[in-house]
């Protein structure tokens, strides 16, 4: 399989994924870190958090682990990118710091080759393929009331800013967010949860792609 990776996606997607995974982990919900909500970060994210704390940070705020790892990221990923063409392949991910290439071969499993087992995967395929042939497909009707009531007034430069939370949004979707519910009706099972602060509900019906709806106000 050939792997294309934009590198500004992926930085967009980091800054998501850690702020999910590290609300996820830090139960009491306060400012701080603590060693045992840090093992409760997802494996590629764990060796990442010891670094931030053996760089002289005993006591890991949330807020600067999240700034500092998606800085860590940004550089790394701009740096592996060695043509500049904002596109990091598999030969050019070998040059990521050895600590990044897990979380870069995880967001490349998450992002791609869907599975008909993993709800996750098939999800954030679906989303992406909503961003990108529904909201951002100026031809399909179904997409209109996002484009009227979220796009239009806006430049250019802040269109692609909305495609790009999108796009990130899309890459970190989780079935176990704690602000999506799970509904199970025979062989149906729906999603449903804020996505760019727009109610959105994923129905999976048997091994296919879901069918994503988006409620417009």
């Amino acid at each position: 399989m050939s792997v294309r990776v934009k590198v500004d996606t992926l930085i967009s997607a980091t800054r998501a994924y850690v702020a999910t995974q590290v609300k996820k982990a830090n139960v009491d919900g306060n400012a701080w870190l603590t060693l045992d909500e840090a093992k409760k970060l997802p494996k590629d994210l764990r060796d990442n958090c010891d670094a931030y704390r053996q760089a002289g940070h005993p006591r890991v705020s949330v807020k600067k682990l999240e700034e500092t790892f998606t800085r860590y990221v940004a550089k790394s990923a701009r740096s592996a990118d060695k043509n500049g063409d904002g596109v990091l392949t598999a030969t050019d991910a070998r040059a990521l710091p050895k600590d990044l290439r897990d979380n870069f071969l995880n967001y490349v499993a998450a992002t791609t080759g869907p599975t008909a087992a993993d709800p996750t995967t098939r999800g954030r395929a679906a989303l992406a393929d909503y961003v990108k042939n529904v909201i951002f497909n100026t031809g399909n009707p179904e997409g209109e009331a996002f484009r009227s009531n979220i796009l239009d007034g806006h430049t250019t430069a802040e269109k692609a800013a909305i495609r790009a939370q999108l796009e990130a949004a899309a890459a970190a979707w989780s079935p176990d967010a704690p602000d999506w519910t799970k509904t199970v009706s025979g062989a149906k099972t729906t999603y449903a949860g804020p996505f760019f602060q727009l109610y959105t509900e994923l129905r999976f019906s048997g091994a296919g792609a879901p069918t994503v709806f988006v409620e417009i106000d």
